[in-house]
């Protein structure tokens, strides 16, 4: 299943970094999920766009693709 995710790193209602308190694992941890998941674990991530603040980093092809920008 592909997965892209777009998430702000100065979001106070859903924090980048995740949040014990409401059981929310952060971007990159739901990330890893998606990418465990589609069975991609261990492929390579690599940047697939940039500009200014904005960065955008996948792995896997196809329907396996999982985004994080």
């Amino acid at each position: 299943m592909p997965v892209f995710n777009v998430h702000g790193t100065n979001d106070n209602t859903v924090p980048y970094r995740g949040s014990i308190a409401a059981g929310w694992r952060g971007a990159e941890g739901g990330v890893e999920f998606f990418r465990e998941l589609n069975g991609i674990a261990d492929a390579e991530q690599v940047v697939t766009f940039s500009n200014r603040n904005a960065t955008c980093e996948s792995a896997g092809d196809g329907m396996s693709n999982v985004t994080l920008c």
